[in-house]
């Protein structure tokens, strides 16, 4: 596949990612506002709610950032290939 072929598939792929990131964001957003009391979490299982919630919205920071630190390197990898022709 030639660069310009790739070109608007990698836009693509940064619209998905941005897409993606921000869809993580509202979920992080949608969880922090649950009122622990009102949570329970599976028996058995050693953490309480408040610590499964909290491990919940970590987890969803700390992929929101991935996410957004993916779309960068996805921006800087679409803008180079857009520099670049073949016949």
């Amino acid at each position: 596949m030639r660069p310009q072929d790739l070109y608007p598939d990698l836009g693509d792929l940064v619209r998905l990612a941005a897409t993606a990131a921000d869809r993580v964001a509202l979920v992080r957003a949608d969880c922090e506002v649950w009122d622990t009391d009102h949570l329970r979490v599976d028996p058995g299982t050693q953490w309480g709610p408040a610590e499964t919630h909290a491990a919940a919205i970590d987890d969803l920071a700390a992929a929101e950032e991935a996410l957004r630190a993916a779309v960068g390197r996805l921006e800087g990898a679409w803008a180079a290939i857009g520099r670049l022709a073949s016949d």
